[in-house]
């Protein structure tokens, strides 16, 4: 990955496989020391034959704190992410900051007013959180320090520190 004016990359930065990247100009990354991400086929048997994958539209921000670990990882930012310090993002796991697209049908057949009307806010995921293989990190969500989400969750609302969340939506299973 070619580093730009506004990304900054700690120590020991490591990615395993080919990860890939579509940052915009404007956008931020600051990843801290000590991460790693693992991408595509025989890395991970539960994150399958994906491919790892970045994406930052303009003005995006994200921040990848030190010491974590995602595998098979899609990100994609159009306002801010922040993954905290110690988190491990399991195989397969999806962050989106955003609808991606109009609610309203009629601005869906432009890809300007679409794009133009799309609704973003930020994520932040706490330090020491584990996300389990296959899970979905919905737009506006802060997951508090030391919480646990179970594979294959949807997570649409806040999660409380010291919690263990699962389920479609997801929903408290039991405090830690």
């Amino acid at each position: 990955m070619k580093l730009r004016r506004n990304c900054s990359i700690g120590l020991a930065f490591r990615m395993r496989g080919y990860v890939q990247w579509q940052c915009h100009p404007n956008s931020t990354v600051k990843i801290g020391d000590n991460v790693q991400i693992i991408s595509g086929v025989g890395r991970n048997p539960l994150g399958r034959s994906q491919l790892s994958s970045v994406r930052l539209d303009d003005n995006a921000e994200l921040h990848i704190g030190s010491n974590s670990g995602l595998t098979n990882v899609t990100i994609w930012c159009k306002s801010r992410i922040h993954i905290g310090r110690d988190v491990k993002v399991g195989g397969g796991a999806i962050f989106i900051d955003s609808n991606m697209h109009s609610l309203n049908f009629l601005d869906r057949r432009s890809t300007d007013k679409d794009l133009a009307a799309t609704i973003s806010s930020p994520i932040i995921v706490g330090n020491d959180v584990f996300i389990g293989t296959g899970a979905v990190i919905m737009k506006g969500v802060v997951i508090g320090d030391r919480s646990i989400i179970a594979a294959f969750s949807v997570v649409t609302k806040d999660i409380p520190s010291g919690e263990i969340w699962g389920g479609n939506p997801a929903r408290l299973i039991r405090k830690l």
